[in-house]
């Protein structure tokens, strides 16, 4: 059997095979999908992390823009963009800045969302 149904088989029966499948990294206790499509089992998809680097690999929720970290701030009336990570065991919120342009302020979260959390950024896609 291909070693990726076997995975996704597993996977299906609550069975945590990933230790078998993926070498596992010290401290890395979850399993990050890359892409956040839970149902791509595939190993090129598949990381070891830490609980904290699974939740910056998060996509948008909800909110007033169409890009993560970027909300309408009513008072000042533009675009204010954060973000929020843990930083030396506390929960860190840092503001970005405000701005006329939606884009801009989503162009700014990318940048520091790939200082803050590297390859487990999950980018706004400008267009």
């Amino acid at each position: 059997m291909n070693p990726v149904r076997l995975f996704v088989l597993f996977c299906n029966f609550g069975i945590n095979a990933s230790d078998a499948f993926i070498p596992k990294l010290q401290n890395k206790t979850c399993v990050d999908h890359k892409d956040n499509n839970r149902l791509n089992n595939h190993m090129n998809n598949l990381r070891w992390c830490t609980k904290a680097e699974n939740n910056m690999n998060t996509t948008k929720t909800c909110g007033s823009s169409k890009y993560k970290g970027v909300a309408w701030d009513k008072k000042s009336k533009k675009w204010r963009a954060q973000i929020e990570c843990r930083y030396e065991g506390r929960r860190k919120r840092f503001s970005l800045g405000y701005f006329k342009d939606e884009d801009e302020a989503g162009r700014k979260y990318n940048a520091k969302a790939k200082e803050l959390f590297g390859e487990f950024a999950k980018l706004n896609v400008i267009d």
